[in-house]
């Protein structure tokens, strides 16, 4: 809880009483309230000074002081003032205008007083000036007001105050705002409680002074408020200097002490982190020795502790001895104070730590000396030196290296002082310049040495390194003269180091190295010699090589290869062979005269000659002072040295010479001689070269010629070849087609106009059974080619045809053109094609056929017998459901039979008239259940589409296998299933979907599907039998096989189209049935109770277990079974007796007798005995034989109990 301020408000309520109280006063007597007012002011005045003046010893700024100083003079004046004041009578007369000038000279004295003041916080002050400026001041003023009578009026009886005394108050109460200004940024030297109370007095005075502004007399309201808020003011002055100067002195008189002493305490805090940071040991001790301070760098060194090491003699913490000998260092301590300056330790002195260490170290020692001067301690600064020990060992290993490595690459180096002239150079760099070890130089001497061409280069590249604006560096390449004359090529560098010399930068030292570069110079040379010989050869090669012909330019390009060797003659000799002569071709160096005289030259006469005949180089140096015969004409044109090449064939034939002499020496250089041989070598394959071109021009014209003759001949056995029926066309053997028959133009689309000039191989997108450049060649080699080809029509679509190739020759035996003659094969390979997959289904129906009959055979036993079982077997019993399992399997082997019978075209069928989109709807209502959802299946059956004369199962079959393939397309992504049923006719062979389709009227039934599609390749095989491409145990490969059979057997044709990816398109086309028959349906049969009888029944089969069977089945039915294993047995048995027997039921394959012969006999015997024939398979009898043969019944086996008793039944009740 806050506690109340009671003393603020007992402070409130005294000052309203005061002010009650002068104001009672001055309503009593305006003259003692004046005289109250004016001398508390007074008193206040005077006690400041007493306060500035009695503490001026112990103050730090002089700002205290001179206020004081003033405020004595400001409270004398208003003393005057106040025994002046109109009423008062201690002045004669009763003119209140002195007392109001005395308010304003002590008013000004005052303002001016405060602004002045702050200017000497941090000035000293001469006092007895400043009080002799304040007396003459004071002094003036009283004159002037007094005894002068100059000093301005400032009121006047009955008028009130005057302009200058108005104007007066605002000039200071301006000045005190300005004194507020510089009080504010001087703030930071006050105590904060005195800056407020010298801040709210002077803003009190200010206030007074406008009071003062407005009364017109002495005693009104005004004026009151005036005194009052000066009294105010003093009162604050009080608070601040006064009062504060007696309770609190230390704020007052030594705020600017008590932040030094702040200021101390944070430097010696900083003093103390800095030498506890730095990276020097610091020990600092008294003057009697002992340890005052010690840092962290220093405890580490000595291994003590600081707490430890303080107040211990310095000599016991602070060990030192000599590295060498391992004396004791002196007492560096005790020579600090009695020299009184700060000395180092000797070189090699060691630290001795508290762990017996000894540590290099380097240290001085300085003496502490207070602010008098006097010394109060030593400080010793020293640090480990280990590491800078191992960094000058390794300096001076360095420099030796560098020294080692500078001799071994012969590089010298030099030291250049500019301000001195000195020069100093290693002995490696004297050795450069060919000067003794001794040698003494300077810059001058240097520049002496400098080849005369290249020394003022020289001395501008050292003048722009010492050149203060530029980078320092120098750089040159010069020649450096030897005593004894040698020239030497010189490459230096180095660089400036800059001091500054009055504000200005100047060089001081320029060091260096130099290397001799007389051998990389030499090399240079030699280097661009060799250039200018490889460009003059690239020169010499182009323009031999541009010119049409070489001979007339070879006189220029020898002028220049003289240039550059400095030769002054050449001479160009062609050999004439026929003549056995050489012939001057060019020359130069001679007089024309010479030139007509040396034309034609025999061969072994001269040096030319000579070279002719052996055709071996040579050269004759020496030659003024040699004798030799071939010589002497060149001799006698002044030549000195000789050199003759010869122009060598392709074959190592001479076709002529090539030479140069010189006059002005006598040799040449190995360069210079290979320089001849490699020009006159490009002369030599410049002139083949032109030999060659020649040649090649007649050859062409020859062949010109013969294309001429050649193409009037083709021109006329093209007219032959446009007569006949196969494309004919002729490529040359690029492949570009030049001649094209009418019969290519029938074949294939292209106009001969379109077709001449295009490449026969990308015209017609050909297909070679082998790589065309192994036809090629072997058309080349044999000289003819036959092969099927594959090409694509203009309008795109594909042929075959069978191509024959002929290879056509020029005059010489060389291959020219091709001529191909292409028939077209493609209704042939069609026809093969078709030939063969019959074949094929008549072989597998072959096969097929041999294997049904013991097949079925088989499986009748095994239906017929497990139906048996399980007819006996309770249905509950496990028994059953296998029995069951057995007689499906049979079921389904036998469907299987049928699939292979009816692809192969052997199976029985019972065709009638059938509306097939009544099938298709049947058929499709039971897929849907088992089809997925993702399947969407989609009929388009048109209700006016005819009848087909069709076996219904068979239709039924072929649309569920075509619809069971459109689905395991889609099996992974789903898709459409499209199932359309309409008409369709044609009246031509041309316009018919299936080449053996016979024009007429047909119902089309198309399934498409959106599945993955197929290629071509495995389209073509697609009705192959067990060809599949489903996974292994998922597909029979029948499926198809059977539906291209059943369609076929009923006179139809199947179709398929598709891409992968895009789903496969099946179209079929039946015939359509022409009578207006509806549709008839199936046997009727359903699953009512076997029907039985009482009959005697003989059953004749070869094979035992199926005798039994029939004897077994036809026994539970209630018959009187008799039963044979042998035709001829059952024959002899039925002849006994013929009235015993009221039906025969026999086999069709039996040794001896077959079941058709059989019956022929019983009904011989007896004719109007009801048979029924059985057979697994026969290519002998069918139904329809069967009944020509009387046989009333007609079934294939195997047959189940139910089917075998319809059938006996139908026979029976007939």
């Amino acid at each position: 809880m806050k506690r109340f301020p009671v003393r603020l408000y007992m402070n409130v309520v005294v000052g309203l009483a005061i002010c009650a109280g002068l104001y009672a006063t001055s309503r009593y007597s305006y003259l003692l309230f004046h005289t109250i007012a004016e001398v508390f002011s007074i008193v206040v005045a005077f006690g400041i000074f007493v306060v500035a003046w009695n503490s001026r010893r112990f103050l730090d700024n002089n700002y205290l002081l001179f206020i004081g100083i003033a405020y004595l003079f400001v409270g004398c004046l208003d003393f005057v003032h106040t025994i002046s004041y109109r009423g008062m009578r201690i002045f004669p007369g009763d003119d209140p205008n002195p007392a109001t000038q005395l308010w304003i000279a002590a008013r000004y004295m005052e303002s001016i007083s405060l602004f002045v003041a702050p200017f000497f916080l941090k000035r000293t002050i001469r006092v007895g000036i400043i009080i002799a400026v304040y007396c003459a001041a004071a002094v003036l003023i009283l004159l002037s007001i007094f005894s002068w009578h100059v000093f301005p009026d400032c009121f006047v009886n009955g008028t009130g105050l005057t302009p200058f005394k108005k104007t007066s108050e605002y000039i200071i109460s301006l000045i005190l705002i300005g004194s507020i200004g510089l009080f504010l940024r001087h703030r930071q030297n006050f105590d904060r409680t005195v800056f407020v109370y010298v801040v709210w007095s002077i803003v009190l005075t200010i206030g007074s002074e406008l009071a003062f502004t407005f009364y017109v007399s002495v005693y009104g309201l005004s004026n009151f408020i005036g005194h009052v808020l000066k009294i105010l003011s003093f009162y604050l002055i009080y608070k601040a200097l006064i009062e504060t100067g007696l309770s609190r002195p230390y704020d007052l008189l030594f705020r600017n002490l008590k932040q030094s002493e702040a200021t101390l305490r944070e430097q010696r805090e900083w003093l103390r982190v800095t030498l506890t940071s730095i990276g020097d040991a610091v020990i600092a001790t008294d003057t009697a020795g002992r340890i005052t301070f010690l840092n962290p760098v220093a405890a580490m060194l000595t291994g003590w502790r600081p707490e430890e090491a303080v107040g211990q003699p310095v000599e016991g913490i602070f060990k030192i001895v000599n590295e060498m000998t391992k004396e004791p260092g002196q007492d560096i301590v005790r020579r600090v104070l009695s020299e009184r300056r700060a000395v180092s330790l000797e070189n090699h002195t060691a630290l001795v730590s508290r762990d017996g260490r000894e540590i290099p170290i380097e240290d001085s020692a300085a003496p502490i000396e207070d602010f008098s001067g006097r010394i109060t301690g030593v400080v010793l600064v020293f640090h480990d030196v280990t590491e800078k020990r191992r960094a000058q060992q390794a300096l001076r290993e360095s420099e030796e290296r560098l020294r080692l490595a500078t001799e071994s690459a012969a590089l010298g180096t030099w030291d250049f002082d500019p301000v001195t002239g000195d020069l100093n150079w290693s002995q490696s760099c004297k050795a450069i310049y060919g000067l003794p070890p001794d040698a003494q130089l300077d810059y001058e001497t240097f520049l002496g040495r400098v080849h005369p061409d290249d020394r003022q280069r020289v001395r501008g590249a050292v003048e722009e390194a010492l050149r203060s604006s530029g980078d320092g560096c120098y750089n040159a390449e010069y020649r450096a003269l030897w005593p004894d004359g040698t020239e030497r090529w010189i490459a230096s560098a180095g660089r400036a180091f800059f001091s500054s010399v009055i504000g200005q930068p100047l060089a001081v030292r320029l060091i260096g190295t130099v290397i001799d570069m007389t051998e990389r110079k030499k090399a240079e040379t030699r280097l661009q010699r060799s250039l200018q010989r490889f460009e003059l050869l690239s020169r010499t090669a182009e323009e031999l090589l541009q010119a049409s012909d070489p001979q007339n330019v070879v006189e220029s390009l020898c002028g220049k290869v003289m240039e550059h060797l400095d030769c002054h003659a050449f001479f160009n000799f062609l050999a004439d062979h026929e003549a056995g002569r050489l012939r001057l071709n060019a020359c130069s160096g001679i007089p024309p005269v010479e030139a007509e005289r040396i034309e034609w030259l025999d061969y072994g006469v001269a040096v030319c000659g000579y070279v002719a005949q052996s055709g071996s180089r040579i050269v004759a140096e020496h030659i003024p002072t040699t004798p030799d015969e071939r010589t002497e004409l060149v001799k006698s044109y002044g030549i000195k040295a000789y050199a003759c090449h010869p122009l060598v064939g392709p074959e190592g034939e001479v076709m002529g010479t090539l030479s140069f002499g010189t006059r002005s020496r006598e040799t040449f250089t190995d360069e210079d001689l290979s320089l001849m041989k490699a020009v006159t070598d490009q002369v030599a394959v410049a002139m083949v070269r032109m030999k060659n071109a020649e040649a090649l021009r007649k050859a062409h014209d020859e062949l010109e010629e013969r294309v001429r003759d050649r193409t009037v001949e083709l021109r006329r056995q093209a007219d032959l070849l446009d007569l006949a029926h196969d494309a004919i066309f002729v490529c040359d053997l690029r492949g570009t087609i030049i001649f094209w028959n009418a019969g290519a133009e029938k074949l294939y689309g292209w106009s001969r106009r379109e077709a001449c000039g295009a490449v026969s191989q990308d015209l017609l997108q050909t297909t070679f059974p082998e790589a065309y450049r192994v036809i090629l060649a072997r058309v080349i080699r044999d000289g003819r080619w036959e092969g099927e080809l594959r090409h694509r029509k203009k309008d795109g679509n594909e042929i075959r045809v069978l191509s024959r190739w002929r290879l056509q020759r020029d005059g010489e035996g060389q291959p020219v053109a091709l001529m191909e003659t292409n028939t077209d094969i493609t209704e042939q390979r069609r026809l093969e094609q078709q030939l063969r997959q019959t074949q094929k289904i008549e072989s597998i129906g072959t096969l097929a056929g041999g294997i049904a009959h013991d097949f079925n055979n088989i499986l009748a036993a095994i239906i017929g017998f497990s139906e048996m079982a399980k007819d006996r077997t309770p249905r509950e019993l496990p028994t059953w459901r296998y029995m069951e399992r057995v007689f499906n399997a049979g079921v389904r082997g036998r469907d299987l039979v049928k699939q292979i019978l009816m692809f192969s075209r052997q199976a029985e069928q019972e065709k009638r008239p059938l509306q097939l989109g009544s099938v298709v709807k049947e058929t499709v209502k039971l897929l849907r259940a088992s089809l997925p959802a993702t399947v969407d299946i989609r009929t388009n059956v048109n209700k006016e589409s005819g009848f087909v004369l069709a076996d219904l199962t068979q239709m039924q079959q072929v649309v569920m296998n075509l619809c069971t393939n459109a689905a395991f397309a889609m099996r992974q992504k789903g898709g459409k299933m499209v199932i359309d049923l309409s008409d369709f006719a044609f009246s031509s062979q041309e316009k018919a979907p299936y080449p053996d389709l016979a024009p007429g009227s047909y119902v089309k039934l198309t399934v498409s599907d959106t599945g993955e599609g197929m290629t071509p390749a495995v389209a073509e095989r697609i009705f192959d039998p067990f060809f599949t491409t489903k996974p292994k145990g998922e597909g029979t490969g029948l499926g198809l096989s059977v539906v291209h059979g059943i369609v076929t057997s009923h006179g139809g044709a199947i179709t398929v189209s598709s891409e992968p990816g895009e789903g496969s398109t099946f179209d079929i086309y039946l015939p359509k049935y022409q009578e207006d028959q509806s549709e008839t349906s199936g046997n009727g049969d359903g699953e009512g109770a076997v029907p039985g009888g009482r009959e005697t029944i003989l059953f004749v089969d070869d094979e035992e277990a199926l005798a039994d069977l029939g004897s077994e089945i036809l026994g539970e039915l209630g018959y009187n079974v008799v039963t044979r294993t042998n035709s001829r047995d059952a024959l002899a048995l039925f002849r006994l007796d013929p009235s015993r027997f009221d039906l025969v039921v026999t086999d069709q394959t039996m040794p001896d007798l077959t079941g058709i012969d059989l019956a022929r006999e019983v009904m011989v015997v007896k004719p109007d005995i009801p048979v029924i024939l059985c057979t697994g398979f026969s290519h002998l009898v069918d139904a329809d034989s069967a009944r020509a043969a009387g046989i009333r019944g007609f079934v294939v086996k195997p047959l189940t109990k139910k089917e075998i008793a319809l059938a006996i039944r139908k026979v029976l009740d007939r």
